[in-house]
Order: C-alpha cells, then structure tokens, then sequence
C-alpha cells in the first residue's frame, strides 16, 4: 500500500519503541525522521546516556541503537550498554557506529549486542531494524563461527595459549556441552572447566552462553561488516 501525503499507512505503522542514543545531533535528527518514514511512531533520542538511561527507564524500549563513542564521557555506548543488560535491559540492542575494529566487534558482542551497523549511506537502519523484529538474522555456518575465533584476532589479543584456542575453535563449531566437548578432544572434564575458567578471566566473558553469542556475533559482525 502507497503512502499519500506523507502520512504513513495505519497497517504499515509499527508500534516498537525505538531509543537512538548517539552525541551527533544532527545524525541523530536525520535517522530520528528516517525511522519515522519508514513507520516507526514511538522514536525517542538522546544525545547521551544519562538522559538515555532515564528513557529505558520510563519507555522501556524494545529496540536501542547506539553508538560507541561520546564527546567528554567517561562511559562509552558499550560500557552503558553492558550495564543496562546487567540491570535487566532485554530489547534489542544495536551498536551504530563508524568504527569497525575487531575490538569494538568484540566488545559489542560481550556486551550484549545483537547487531552492529556501521554508519554509512549503504545501510538502511529501517530495514535492519525490521529484520531483527522479525527475527531474520541469517544463518551463520560453522567454518564462520571457527573463523571468528581464529581469524577476528581479537581473541587472540588476551594472551590465549594456543591450547586455549583450539578449544575454543572445537566448542565454535556446534556449541556442545562440556562433556561432549571433552571426549572430541580427549581431554578429561575437570580439566577442560580449568581451560574454560582461563579463558573466561582473560577474555572478561561469564560463562559458556555469553561465550556462544559471543562467537555467534562476532561471526555475524565481522560477515555483515
């Protein structure tokens, strides 16, 4: 169905609500008239996170676009991000940002990113937002998921052992549980929790869930970017 003056179908309007938090006031309006084209009533900004974190608060948002870095705060959009997660935030989060490094790849996925988009003409925020709704993010494969661990370089940047890494690349190909990884690697149980345990202090990650959307992700992040 067309849109006639502007105005938006009522079957084609989408009642989410969306929070964009980023420090550019001028992108910030220019996405903020975008989502709302594309049928997106329930848009609110911020251009830092103090006053987006009293929005959550108050809106309870399904979706947050965010972006990494901030003029003049100590907090960047990951370290706020990983702390509304921790307070029970369960939208979806999308980082937006214009720095594609493996280490904000990481970082995004460890905090709980579900996406990460980066800035630019050739990215229809509408459309990838709608997507996720939707629940289609596409398959990632088990060869991108081993090469996430061993080919994104950022794993390797906490001093993993290469014992440490071949652990890891094993349990990225089909996430089992312990003790199904522990016979494919012939190694005893108690043992692989210890490799587990290192792993988790270096890299900063929790445990074997957040450790499997990590690697999930960071396959997505460094497929889609």
């Amino acid at each position: 169905m067309g849109k006639k003056g502007g105005e938006i179908p009522p079957d084609e309007v989408r009642s989410e609500t969306v929070v964009i938090v980023d420090d550019h006031a001028r992108f910030l309006n220019a996405l903020q008239r975008q989502l709302h084209t594309a049928g997106f009533s329930g848009v609110k900004t911020a251009l830092d996170t103090e006053t987006a974190l009293s929005l959550i608060q108050r809106r309870r948002p399904e979706v947050l676009l965010i972006d990494i870095h901030f003029k003049g705060s100590k907090q960047d959009g990951l370290d706020f991000l990983t702390r509304i997660r921790a307070d029970g935030f369960s939208g979806i989060a999308v980082v937006l940002s214009g720095d594609r490094s493996p280490e904000q790849f990481f970082r995004a996925a460890r905090a709980g990113a579900n996406d990460f988009l980066v800035k630019g003409p050739h990215v229809s925020v509408p459309a990838e937002i709608v997507r996720l709704l939707e629940g289609e993010r596409g398959h990632i494969g088990k060869s991108a998921r081993v090469e996430a661990v061993s080919d994104l370089g950022y794993f390797r940047s906490f001093g993993l052992t290469p014992k440490e890494i071949e652990v890891l690349k094993e349990y990225a190909v089909d996430f089992p549980r312990l003790t199904e990884l522990a016979e494919r690697i012939g190694q005893a149980k108690v043992q692989l929790r210890k490799v587990f345990s290192r792993i988790y202090k270096k890299t900063g990650i929790k445990n074997l869930g957040q450790l499997a959307h990590v690697i999930s992700v960071c396959a997505m992040f460094e497929r889609d970017n």
